[in-house]
């Protein structure tokens, strides 16, 4: 899907990295100060990366 693709190009190197904190960019359509983090791994293994997201957020203050 063509759509996707800017977004797989700007994510796929940040994918379970660090968290990104800033502004995302403008085809995100969100617009202020924002903080993320990229998952790249299976559907299974969601709820264990929702843990590590809050876990680095933890960690950050």
């Amino acid at each position: 899907m063509a759509s996707c693709d800017r977004a797989h190009q700007a994510l796929d190197k940040l994918a379970n990295g660090k968290l990104q904190i800033g502004k995302l960019p403008a085809w995100s359509r969100v617009q202020g100060r924002t903080t993320g983090w990229v998952y790249q791994g299976p559907m299974r293994g969601m709820p264990g990366a929702w843990e590590t997201f809050l876990g680095k957020i933890g960690a950050e203050k």
